[in-house]
């Protein structure tokens, strides 16, 4: 069975258009079988892409990109993005939609987080593969603050009944503190600071 997680999908193409209006931009995103929430964009993935704190001079990795809403979005309020997934079929259509709404300041790769060779940047944001596994998501926590500069952020948005709680402490061992920044829908949008 194909997983939204999986490198490579089987399932037959559907590709369809969404529009989406975050941080008072019109967004359009192609979406297909085979990734995460293709029909609408999560509410988790809106609310990241509305909570981050980005500056003009930031550089953001988004982790595990999907048809790539928050580095998109994002992509309009900071110096550079660079979108990673494991997916094979949302890279494609990422970088479709990376045309598709006019962005110039984006890399899409395909990449496992956990391979990456770029560091320094200033955020890092996922709305993470949580059908992987707690397991999974804490190895993500415990990894970012070797690819963040000092003083970078990590976002990261979660259901609250997914147990957040637990993704809070984690943050915070990680971190040395986690802050939720914004909640919404039974979502939560925590944040680290690399101190």
């Amino acid at each position: 069975m194909d997983h939204y997680f999986s490198e490579k999908q089987k399932s037959e193409h559907e590709i369809l258009k969404i529009t989406e209006n975050i941080r008072g931009i019109e967004f359009s995103f192609l979406t297909d079988r085979g990734v995460f929430s293709r029909k609408k964009v999560d509410k988790g993935s809106k609310l990241l892409a509305k909570s981050i704190e980005a500056k003009k001079e930031d550089t953001l990795l988004d982790i595990g990109c999907g048809y790539g809403v928050v580095g998109i979005v994002l992509s309009k309020f900071v110096k550079n993005v660079y979108m990673i997934d494991i997916n094979r079929r949302a890279v494609t259509l990422t970088k479709k939609n990376v045309v598709l709404n006019g962005c110039t300041n984006v890399s899409v790769l395909k990449k496992d987080f956990f391979k990456l060779e770029i560091r320094g940047f200033d955020i890092i944001a996922t709305n993470p593969p949580f059908r992987m596994g707690k397991e999974y998501v804490f190895r993500i926590i415990e990894k970012v603050p070797e690819f963040l500069k000092d003083e970078g952020r990590f976002y990261m948005v979660v259901r609250t009944k997914q147990g957040s709680k637990n993704y809070e402490e984690k943050i915070a061992e990680i971190f040395g503190k986690s802050e939720t920044v914004d909640r919404e829908s039974g979502y939560r949008v925590l944040k680290g600071v690399k101190c």
